[in-house]
């Protein structure tokens, strides 16, 4: 898709919201991550060209806090990207608890929506 394509549909899609301002990346910046530094984005939309795992992995490791919107070429579908810390409290520390939250951890590892699975 085109940037300019993709531009266009972007403001279509969000010209008249409130509390929402697009701001297009700025010349000759060619990073996800130094164009959201420069505009302090809290989301980033860009084609799914322009935003591969290594451009996500950096915006999101330079800005936590800033979601990535990759959108596919042909317009129909996209991706969001974002960091979600969790915080899991292990009450008392024992060998069950402690294993138990390892394999929790091991099915976060998964995936960032895992499918609930049944206990072990």
């Amino acid at each position: 898709m085109p940037r300019r394509l993709l531009n266009d549909l972007i403001r279509n899609l969000l010209g008249d919201e409130t509390g929402v301002t697009l701001v297009e990346r700025p010349p000759g910046v060619d990073s996800l991550a130094d164009a959201a530094t420069i505009v302090q984005a809290d989301v980033v939309i860009a084609a799914e060209r322009d935003a591969g795992p290594g451009e996500v992995s950096e915006l999101l490791e330079r800005r936590p806090h800033t979601r990535a919107l990759s959108v596919a070429d042909d317009g129909r579908s996209g991706v969001l990207y974002e960091l979600r810390p969790h915080r899991r409290v292990i009450g008392v520390l024992s060998a069950d608890n402690v294993r138990s939250t390892i394999r929790w951890a091991g099915r976060r590892a998964d995936g960032f929506f895992p499918e609930p699975r049944p206990a072990p």
